[in-house]
């Protein structure tokens, strides 16, 4: 009987021996998997907020717009030169032609850097209103906090009261 019984321990203390190592290795990887988890939601969190202010920045159709543009003032060079019409005719046309062109392709440059500034300070406005609000929101966890502390204090200044109170009433039991 003792040999039996024995020996069945020995086999209880293996199988939970087995049952909180499988359990620990099963925490080990949930706590992996969570920590993979939480990394790739940082890092998807960080995409956006640059996604967000890339195209804050850029809209889809300017980059197109502004390269049509740019082609267009380079065809308008090559037919100005090829064809020059003007008073003065020869080398001249040319480089009147030529400063046409530069002064369109800057006109064009202009104008779009005058509307990305537009749209960084778009981003620029979001984020200060982000920072409000992240602002507003520790205020008020730090409200919260304070709440809770102060709720603390008084729940321990109760417990001590029900602490002494207990005591007073157990030295009472034990004079009567």
């Amino acid at each position: 009987v003792r040999h039996a019984w024995v020996v069945w321990a020995r086999d209880v203390l293996r199988e939970l021996g087995k049952r909180v190592r499988r359990e620990a290795e099963e925490r080990r990887q949930a706590s992996e998997q969570l920590a993979v988890q939480t990394q790739l939601l940082e890092v998807s969190e960080g995409e956006a907020r640059k996604l967000r202010v890339v195209k804050s920045l850029w809209g889809e159709d300017e980059l197109p717009q502004m390269l049509r543009a740019l082609d267009s003032a380079a065809n308008t060079l090559a037919t100005s030169t090829a064809g020059v019409s003007s008073p003065c005719g020869g080398p001249e046309g040319e480089g009147v032609a030529w400063q046409g062109t530069q002064l369109q392709l800057c006109l064009t440059a202009l104008d779009s850097l005058k509307r990305q500034l537009a749209r960084e300070r778009a981003a620029v406005a979001i984020a200060r209103d982000e920072a409000r609000q992240s602002d507003a929101n520790a205020e008020r966890a730090l409200g919260l906090l304070q709440q809770v502390r102060a709720d603390e204090a008084e729940l321990e200044v109760r417990l001590a009261g029900l602490e002494a109170e207990n005591l007073r009433g157990q030295q009472q039991m034990r004079e009567q």
